[in-house]
């Protein structure tokens, strides 16, 4: 059956995907300067933007990472398991926000991690249902 297919070639979009994101990440880290330039705000944004930056690349890899599998859990047309994924990774975004955030008062580039938490969350609950083959069950 064509169901085996599935897991291969979620790991080959990702294999793709990865490439594209770490060589985008690694020249926005190298080049910092270079690419807040964009944005012509001063040396003071630059600045602060870096930790930001670095925060955020890590959460570009994963999310690259997390959402090729989620939507092979949507490409099984079990969207109940979807929406369970999305609304537990929801609630545990939320509630390293309101802690981390409203609560602690931790920097810009650590409220960042919310979407590590976030993406974290998708990817190792889609990436277990998949791997379970429960999926297959009641095709």
């Amino acid at each position: 059956q064509r169901d085996d297919l599935v897991i291969t070639a979620i790991n080959k979009i990702v294999k793709l995907c990865m490439i594209l994101c770490v060589f985008i990440c690694l020249l926005a880290n190298l080049f910092p300067g270079a690419f807040f330039s964009i944005f012509s705000q001063g040396q003071d944004f630059i600045h602060q933007g870096i930790p930001v930056l670095r925060v955020v690349s890590v959460d570009l890899l994963l999310m690259c990472l997390a959402n090729i599998w989620l939507n092979g859990v949507t490409g099984t047309g079990k969207t109940k398991m979807n929406l369970l994924i999305e609304i537990v990774a929801i609630t545990f975004y939320l509630i390293y926000s309101w802690v981390f955030i409203k609560i602690h008062f931790i920097s810009l580039a650590f409220a960042w991690a919310n979407e590590f938490v976030y993406w974290s969350v998708i990817f190792t609950m889609a990436y277990i249902f998949l791997k379970s083959g429960k999926w297959k069950i009641n095709k």
